[in-house]
């Protein structure tokens, strides 16, 4: 066990004399790639069963003796806990035995008593009659009340009734109407002074809800009215309410005049008619106890007692005693349950379904009531059950406690005995461990011969001293005394770990174009691109043979023939290489919807060079294999040298490829490359798979091959390149892309508004009233223009519980939104810069900025009270947030290519209509709007917003931002400079009233910045963004200067012009996001982006625009027509597939219906003289 010990902290030593540790190589786990791997584990693993066999007869005994302690002490155990279970049941069973005959005894008593009392009662009524020489049915009883209080407390009754026989209905309603004083009189005995209102006129039923009199003209009849009453009726008009009219009562009195004795009906609810207050949510069942009142023998009336079973079995068990369950049957087929505990019952409900089945054994059968009544009424019967609230008081610790004592003496004998054994097994199980995963992490990071060489390099020095080294290169913090052993060449036994390999092809993979698309994305988009790209290419790696050597930022550098030779590695590399790049194309494409515009755009290059390479390991810090020589700078030169979408490769590589009859998979670069260090190279280009040589032209500089493309020309073995509508595809890609972010935001705005507005009726009238004003109205879209956007004050809904709501948009709100976004994409121009691409870019600027409002060295755990005043609440409220994004969307719709003064004088109708102030601006804001107000978007709209105040703050924000992107008009950008200095100025700052105003009016201000700086975002972006829309501004300046637009040449002031743009308007522009103070990092982002593009400009921005001036000065009348005065027949958009994909829209290229109606008055009449002329 000793050696063993040793032999892990020696193995683990081998591999810190490396230089590494678990962490460094877990980061490094993905270098590396192939079947070497597999070779690896699979050495690892038998390396492992000789550990495994010598421990087997070592851990055969310690099972025999665990496992003999368990048993026993497992028996022990079991036992002692039945035994002590056992005894608690007992206790439960007989207290429950104990509950069950007190309950039988006390009912009986409540039943005895009630018959007494009430046989007394009868009594007492018919002496009164007797000695007042009253005549029946004619009595009154004097002090009723009184009389009958001790007979409700023996009987439980909620009322008791004196009801006698009445035939002579005429007589009876007289004299009841004389004698009705007593009613009165019972109110005053109560304490109640106020005057009550009189009885029923006459004997009467009930009858759908209505009082019928009753009637006996020939004296056949009798009748059973309710007369005095104990407690005094709250409603004195159920006097002379017949109860003879009630069935159940019928049927019982029948009995009663049959047997001459008391009778116990079924559950009845008269609580309506008599006027009984129900005081309870859940109403106690109630019973009817007739006795008769007898006049010489003869039955002339009853006692009428209404009997609570709550209150008539309250009391029964002694204070204190458990909860049991009653249920009460009886032989009308009624079934009724209770819970009584102590002195407290409570009715639980009708039915039985509250009998819990684990205590159904323990049933206790009661009967209710005397012989004398039992005869004559509905049999009851009183089903007892124990509760789990009764069960739960008598299930104690104790079953635990025993168990545990004994379990506790059999660990502890199982500890004493193996104590020993188990502190020295575990300490070799951590090493060993530590040893494993060391192994299995390098086995990843190195190929076998390598690591086998480290692994023996770490015994060469325990040779040497084993414990001596051991504490020489540990300290007691574990930390290496000396970095990887430093190397010392004069150190025979730190011999270099390094080989050569003859044979081998090296590959470098770079993103084009990566730089500049990572530089307006977020990092989490950055890592998602990469991580997709890399692993893709990992698996690819393990199935062709190709160990992946590391990946640095956005290349990726792998190598076939190490560390097993191979002779065909150039041919395993370029099948590598070509799947790479069809790999690489269909995921930027798929990726594009969650990455946003551009991404498509990213294309690999690749380049390959074969020859000998030196690989091994640089012990020290952070070491890694590597691979050095002449060969991996020349695969890097191939590499840096090559075109987009293309696999570049030397002679070498190529020589490589023909001895293995490849020919046709190469055709010759037809210019030379010179490469730095190199000089000139002739190379060449590795054909993708399913091409011939001939189709392969130097000329195509850039393809976009996808999986599908390329089967297609593999089976039809056609002689043409796939035909791609790259164009349309790349529209319908940008389109998809906004769709997919407005959408994110309409379901934050629907988790909103079910969190805050639940149950409120959407304002559809109010919200058409609204829609037409907005479109009827004669004023101008930039009259709208506030300085003050009004925002919800603080939601009560935080940011964060609004992203937990699972909300799904409608099919129909999801289509409504795709056909919008298309049709909005439809009637954007062709122009060069102001183009659907551009609002596409506009909205991803937006989308981005509006992420990073929140700034992150802000603690916000205070709550939404301090998020919200740090964001001014655009963070707080999402249809803030998707005006914005729509805003940057619908911005430039319609855009004819040139600037507002020369629009005003080439279309003065519709100058003339906007007062040539923001003309495209505001014709932008009408034709998008329009187009949303179209019945097909109904859906959509109601998504948006849902009560006119949303409308009219998504309509104030819309026209607002939209309006802000007109930057040159001067009295404008004047008054925007008076709102800013009110919004951020010191003295605002020093401000305390109008808070509310305050924070909106810098929210106003911070968006109009927003949608400014993403405007022109691509001058605050990376150079080479820059450089692109840049060219294209000048290309549709420049074109319309050559068709006549305009007087002036671009090109004559467009350096200076620049450097004025960044100097006066683009950095001040970024410093004041800065100073907003809601932007985080963007802003500092933003600022560095725009004086460095400006220094980049002013040092390169003449050889730009010569270059240029070069590129368009010879384009042809057509291009001029295109970008230019287009014939009015020209379609906007030249995209085919998206104006197909839209259907049987009704919507033409440029307007939306709307547009072609006739007869429309105010605004609406007014857009279609605007643009009649176009």
């Amino acid at each position: 066990m000793t050696l063993e010990t040793i032999d892990s902290v020696e193995f683990e030593e081998s591999t810190r004399s490396i230089g590494m540790n678990s962490a460094d190589v877990d980061n490094k786990s993905g270098s590396g790639g192939g079947f070497s791997q597999e070779k690896d584990a699979s050495t690892q693993q038998s390396n492992s069963v000789l550990t495994k066999k010598e421990r087997n007869m070592v851990m055969m005994s310690r099972i025999i003796v665990l496992s003999v302690l368990m048993i026993v002490g497992v028996t022990a155990c079991v036992l002692t806990w039945i035994q002590t279970t056992k005894w608690e049941t007992q206790d439960f069973e007989s207290q429950f035995e104990s509950m069950a005959n007190e309950l039988n005894d006390t009912t009986k008593l409540i039943a005895e008593n009630g018959l007494y009392a009430s046989l007394a009662f009868s009594t007492a009524i018919t002496t009164f009659v007797t000695l007042t020489q009253q005549t029946w049915p004619n009595t009154t009883i004097g002090s009723f009340e009184a009389q009958c209080v001790g007979y409700r407390g023996a009987t439980g009754a909620e009322s008791v009734f004196l009801a006698p026989f009445v035939s002579d209905v005429e007589a009876w309603n007289q004299y009841s109407t004389d004698n009705q004083g007593w009613v009165q009189e019972s109110h005053l005995a109560a304490g109640d002074t106020r005057i009550v209102d009189p009885i029923a006129p006459q004997l009467f039923r009930r009858q759908d809800g209505a009082n019928i009199p009753e009637t006996n003209p020939d004296g056949s009849q009798q009748f059973l009215p309710i007369w005095q009453a104990c407690p005094a009726p709250a409603d004195p008009r159920v006097v002379n309410f017949n109860l003879l009219s009630v069935p159940q009562i019928s049927a019982a009195v029948s009995v009663m005049l049959k047997t001459k004795g008391p009778v116990l009906t079924a559950v009845v609810d008269l609580s309506q008619e008599l006027g009984i207050e129900e005081e309870e949510e859940e109403e106690s069942p109630m019973s009817i106890l007739l006795f008769p009142v007898f006049a010489q023998n003869n039955i002339v009336g009853a006692t009428v007692a209404f009997m609570s079973w709550v209150e008539l079995f309250s009391n029964s068990l002694h204070e204190g005693s458990d909860v049991i369950l009653m249920v009460l049957r009886n032989s009308c087929g009624e079934v009724h349950s209770f819970s009584i505990g102590g002195t407290v019952t409570t009715y639980m409900g009708p039915g039985d379904s509250y009998i819990e089945p684990d205590y159904a054994e323990f049933e206790r059968v009661v009967l209710f009531g005397s012989t004398q009544i039992n005869e004559r009424s509905c049999i009851v019967t009183l089903h007892l059950f124990p509760t789990e609230e009764m069960a739960a008081n008598y299930e104690t610790d104790r079953p635990d406690v025993y168990t545990g004592v004994v379990a506790g003496v059999f660990l502890f004998a199982a500890i004493v005995f193996i104590a020993y054994d188990c502190l020295l097994d575990v300490r070799l199980k951590k090493l060993s461990k530590a040893a494993t995963k060391s192994a299995t992490l390098v086995a990843t990071l190195f190929p076998e011969g390598v690591r086998n060489r480290l692994l023996d390099e770490g015994g060469s020095k325990k040779d040497i001293n084993s414990r001596g080294q051991l504490k020489q290169y540990l300290n007691a913090d574990g930390t290496t005394r000396q970095s990887m052993g430093a190397a010392n060449p004069n150190d025979i036994h730190s011999k270099p770990i390094a080989d050569l390999f003859p044979n081998t092809t090296v590959l470098f993979a770079d993103i084009a174009g990566f730089t500049a698309w990572s530089s307006v994305r977020e990092p989490s988009q950055v890592f998602i691109l990469l991580e997709s790209v890399y692993s893709a290419f990992d698996k690819s790696a393990k199935h062709r043979g190709v160990f992946k050597v590391e990946t640095i930022g956005d290349c990726y550098m792998a190598v076939t023939g190490l560390p097993e030779p191979r002779d065909d590695h150039a041919v395993a590399m370029g099948r590598f290489a070509r799947d790479c790049m069809i790999k690489m194309n269909d995921l930027t494409k798929k990726l594009e919807l969650t990455l946003g515009p551009d991404t498509a755009d990213l294309a690999m290059r690749f380049g390959m060079h074969s020859g000998p390479v030196t690989a091994g390991v640089l012990r020290g810090d952070k070491s890694r294999f590597q691979l050095f020589g002449d060969t991996v700078n020349t695969a890097s030169r191939i590499e840096s040298t090559g075109i987009r979408n293309r696999i570049h490769i030397s002679l070498e590589t190529h020589n490589q490829l023909l001895s293995f009859g490849k020919a046709n998979w190469v055709i010759p670069r037809e210019d030379v490359v010179v490469a730095k260090g190199k000089g000139q190279m002739k190379t060449f280009w590795l054909i993708p798979s399913g091409f011939k040589p001939e189709q392969y032209k130097e000329k195509i500089s850039s393809l976009s091959f996808t999986s599908k493309a390329m089967s297609e020309v593999v089976q039809e073995g056609s002689s043409k390149i796939p035909a791609l509508a790259e164009e349309d595809a790349r529209l319908l890609r940008l389109v998809d892309w906004v769709v997919d972010v407005m959408k994110r935001l309409l379901m934050q705005i629907e988790a909103k508004r079910k969190l805050e507005k639940q149950g409120l009726p959407r304002e559809d009238n109010m919200i058409q009233h609204a829609e037409s004003m907005i479109l009827t109205q004669e004023s101008n879209t930039l009259d709208e223009v506030q300085e003050i956007v009004m925002l919800p004050m603080v939601s009560s809904v935080p940011q964060s519980e609004i992203k937990k709501v699972a909300i799904r948009l409608s099919d129909e709100v999801v289509e409504q939104l795709n056909l919008y976004v298309k049709t909005i994409a439809t009637m954007y121009r062709q122009n060069h810069f102001h183009n659907f691409e551009h609002a596409a870019h506009v909205t991803m600027s937006v989308s981005k900025l509006m992420s990073r409002i929140v700034a992150p060295g802000i603690d916000f755990s205070s709550g939404t009270t301090s998020l919200h005043d740090h964001t001014f609440g655009i963070t707080s409220d999402p249809l803030t947030q998707f005006a914005v994004v729509f805003a940057g969307l619908i911005h430039d719709v319609d855009h004819v290519g040139v600037p507002n003064f020369i629009l005003q004088e080439e279309n003065k109708r519709l100058g003339k209509a906007y007062k040539n102030k923001s003309v495209a601006e505001q014709n932008s804001v009408d034709l998008a709007w329009a187009l949303l107000m179209e019945p097909k978007f109904l859906e959509l709209r109601k998504c948006i917003y849902h009560d006119t105040s949303e409308l009219s703050r998504f309509r104030q924000l819309v026209v607002n931002t939209i309006l802000a992107t007109d930057i040159f008009d001067k009295e404008l950008q004047e008054l925007r400079k008076v709102r800013w200095d009110k919004a951020f100025s010191r003295q605002s700052k020093r401000r305390t009233s109008g808070y509310e105003n305050t924070v909106n009016r810098k929210a106003t201000i911070v968006i109009e910045h927003l949608i400014q700086a993403s405007d022109v975002a691509h001058t605050m972006q990376h150079w080479h963004i820059y450089q692109k829309w840049n060219e294209r501004l000048f290309e549709e300046m420049y074109l319309a200067f050559k068709s006549g637009r305009t007087s002036k040449n671009p090109a004559l002031n467009w350096y200076e012009g620049e450097l004025g743009f960044y100097d006066h308007y683009i950095i001040p522009l970024a410093k004041k996001l800065k100073d907003c103070g809601v932007f985080g990092v963007s802003s500092d982002e933003y600022l560095n982006y725009a004086e460095e593009n400006r220094s980049e400009w002013a040092s390169k921005g003449r050889k730009v625009v010569a270059m240029l001036v070069a590129k368009y000065a010879d384009v042809d009348g057509e291009e001029q027509t295109l970008v230019g005065r287009r014939p009015s027949s020209m379609k906007t958009v030249s995209n085919n597939e998206l104006i197909k994909d839209l259907g049987d829209s009704d919507h033409t290229a440029r307007r939306p219906e709307s547009f072609n109606e006739h007869g429309m008055n105010g605004r609406r009449a007014s857009f279609l003289r605007r643009n009649s002329a176009r």
